[in-house]
C-alpha cells in the first residue's frame, strides 16, 4: 500500500506568491518568472532587497546579459519590483539594488495612491496657526507717538514671504527632513521617480530630499508677492 510522504521547507528555501504564476506569468513569460525566481533566492526574507550582479543571473539561468537587463525591465514595468542604481564611495556604478514588491492587487493600488498623493499638491483652504490665510496681507502696526523711541517699527510686507496654498502643500514635513532614507527603503519608480518608502519623500538623483518649488511655481509665487505688497511706507496713528 502507498503511502503519502508530507511536504517539509528546509529552512534555506525560499517562497514565491501564486499570483506570480496564477496572474503574471502570460504577462511576462517564463525567463521573467526565471529572473523573478532568482531575485526570490538571494532577496532578504524581511525586506525583499537583494543585489545580485546582472552577470550572477545571467550564469545562473544560461542566459545573454542583455537578455536579463530586458526582463529586469518588463518585471519593474509590471510593478513586481523596484531597481536602484547603486554606487561605490568613490562614485563608481556596482551592481543594483533590487526590492520585491507585493504583487497583490490591494497592495500595488495603495503604492499608487501613495505616489499620486505625493506627487498631487493639496487643495483646499490652508489655516495658519491663529486662524490667518496664507494669502493675508501681514498687520500693518500702529504708531503710538511718531517722536516716541518707543514706537514699534515699521514693517512692510515688501520683506516678508507670503506662502501660497500650494507652496505650503509642497513643503516637506518634519519626519521627510529628518529621515536618513535609509537605501531599503528607496525605491525608483517610472518617469524617473525616487521615493523614500520610510517617510514617503521625493528625492533628487542624488537621494537627497526635493524641498524647492517648481519654477513655475516660484514665479507666479513672486507675481502675488508684487501684486499684493502695500504702496504704504509709515502708517498713520
Amino acid at each position: 500500500m502507498a503511502t503519502i510522504t508530507s511536504f517539509k521547507p528546509r529552512s534555506h528555501g525560499y517562497l514565491i506568491d501564486n499570483i506570480l504564476v496564477d496572474e503574471y506569468a502570460e504577462k511576462i513569460g517564463a525567463i521573467g518568472i526565471a529572473i523573478y525566481n532568482v531575485l526570490s533566492r538571494y532577496a532578504d526574507r524581511k525586506t525583499g532587497i537583494c543585489f545580485p550582479c546582472i552577470g550572477t543571473i545571467a550564469k545562473k539561468l544560461k542566459l545573454a546579459r542583455t537578455t536579463v537587463k530586458k526582463y529586469l525591465k518588463i518585471l519593474y514595468k509590471f510593478d513586481l519590483i523596484t531597481i536602484l542604481h547603486r554606487t561605490s564611495p568613490d562614485g563608481d556604478p556596482t551592481s543594483n539594488s533590487y526590492m520585491l514588491l507585493d504583487p497583490s492587487p490591494e497592495k500595488r493600488a495603495l503604492r499608487r495612491r501613495q505616489l499620486e498623493a505625493l506627487l498631487t499638491p493639496q487643495e483646499g483652504e490652508f489655516k495658519l496657526p491663529g486662524g490667518g490665510s496664507p494669502d493675508d496681507r501681514p498687520p500693518c502696526p500702529t504708531a503710538i507717538d511718531p517722536q516716541s523711541p518707543a514706537d514699534p517699527k515699521q514693517s512692510s510686507s515688501l520683506n516678508k514671504k507670503i506662502r501660497t496654498i500650494a507652496e505650503v502643500a509642497l513643503l516637506p514635513t518634519e519626519k521627510q527632513k529628518t529621515c536618513p532614507h535609509p537605501p531599503e527603503f528607496v525605491v525608483s519608480l517610472p518617469d524617473n521617480i525616487t521615493i523614500c518608502h520610510h517617510c514617503y519623500g521625493l528625492l533628487d538623483e542624488n537621494l537627497t530630499l526635493v524641498s524647492d518649488l517648481p519654477s513655475d511655481q516660484a514665479s507666479l509665487r513672486q507675481e502675488k508677492e508684487e501684486d499684493k505688497a502695500p504702496q504704504c511706507g509709515v502708517c498713520a496713528a
